[in-house]
């Protein structure tokens, strides 16, 4: 099967939930014939280091920039997404089909939906590969702006471009299946289907040992609201109650894109980290008494609870944060719909009142959310998926 995964870039190495998906999907593509990554962006990034085995790199060259003038507001169907494609690039994109003749083209989330017309053209099976449900993305980050007129305006219109790409495929892929089953409501007869989100467990060291010092991690990409959400509530009205139970201890904030307002606070006080980009979260995941996900929206899964389970750390989430995770409340990871309840289950984890805690959550990242996983649920997806 000749295949062709449609990125921003290339996802290796990874960095991040997108490119951390992105990966675990071309690995999975590449067992099963050529593949041939395609980058939208102008950045395709090196690939020497890639296990994708006879794959190859091709770039658009197309600036990513999200029509920063926001004249999408101006077209009755605009979109930001549009200022990610245009002639010239839907040329080069036409030339790559001719030449690579795909049996299938996986097209990475929603933002990318312009490759998928020709795609569906040139003869291959279009997927959209839905990283999250977006309407209810932006749904959420409107409900959180309190009227603002272009985030009403952001969501109506990811809206009504999300339903349209749906209409359009031969296949969605989800995260989850709660996902899968919003995705299929929106177009009754959707062929949806599960390849979920995954780490890639034999390249992610276990700790050895327990921390030394109190220690609370949120790994996290902050330029996505519901994000930014979460560590304001963790340092706000989860760190204070531990801090008073424990005794000294540190609050890190690992990941890009931090706001003016966190990297202010990482200056103004030694008990909170903030990181910005890293190579690898690894690091701080070995120090931590816990990771805290105090996640109140979003959608998809989350990469922070599996990457933190998979080296055998402790995880404290609200609901929303292992939404769509097949994890159990006690046995794998701790629950708590409350800061106050977030605190608490942190508190416990530093007095080690479950010890196999952490052992049960890399059990079943292992069993369910590994690279070999996905290329189960790959595999199954595209069997019944002709040319």
């Amino acid at each position: 099967m000749r295949s062709i995964l449609v990125t921003e870039a290339h996802p290796w190495p990874p960095t991040g939930g997108i490119a951390l998906r992105n990966a675990a999907n071309a690995a999975a593509l590449a067992r099963l014939g050529p593949l041939a990554i395609v980058g939208v962006g102008d950045r395709l990034g090196s690939h020497s280091a890639s296990p994708l085995g006879e794959s190859v790199g091709i770039g658009l060259g197309h600036p990513l920039n999200n029509d920063p003038h926001d004249s999408w507001r101006t077209r009755p169907a605009g979109h930001p997404s549009d200022g990610r494609w245009d002639e010239l690039t839907e040329r080069r994109w036409r030339a790559v089909l001719r030449h690579w003749r795909p049996d299938v083209v996986v097209v990475e989330q929603l933002w990318q939906h312009h490759a998928l017309e020709s795609a569906r053209s040139a003869g291959a099976a279009a997927i959209l590969d839905a990283h999250n449900v977006e309407r209810d993305v932006y749904a959420a980050v409107a409900d959180a702006a309190h009227d603002d007129g272009m985030a009403c305006e952001m969501a109506e219109r990811t809206a009504i471009l999300e339903a349209a790409t749906l209409a359009r495929v031969d296949q969605v892929w989800a995260c989850s299946m709660p996902d899968r089953d919003a995705l299929v409501a929106v177009v009754p007869g959707l062929n949806g289907q599960v390849v979920p989100n995954a780490v890639d467990t034999d390249a992610l060291v276990l700790r050895d040992g327990a921390p030394t010092a109190p220690h609370l991690v949120l790994t996290a990409s902050f330029a996505y609201p519901p994000n930014v959400d979460a560590a304001r509530a963790t340092l706000d009205e989860i760190f204070p109650p531990f801090l008073a139970a424990v005794g000294p201890a540190t609050l890190s904030f690992v990941g890009r894109d931090p706001p003016a307002w966190m990297r202010e606070i990482g200056r103004l006080r030694s008990d909170v980290e903030v990181t910005g980009s890293v190579a690898s979260t690894v690091p701080w995941l070995h120090r931590a008494t816990a990771t805290v996900v105090a996640l109140r929206a979003g959608s998809g899964t989350r990469f922070k609870v599996l990457e933190a389970l998979a080296v055998g750390v402790p995880v404290v989430s609200t609901p929303k944060g292992v939404e769509g995770l097949d994890v159990e409340p006690d046995r794998h990871v701790l629950i708590g719909s409350t800061s106050d309840d977030l605190a608490a289950a942190a508190i416990k984890v530093h007095r080690a009142a479950d010890p196999d805690l952490a052992r049960r959550g890399r059990e079943r990242v292992v069993e369910q959310y590994s690279w070999s996983a996905v290329t189960t649920a790959v595999t199954a997806a595209l069997g019944p998926l002709e040319r």
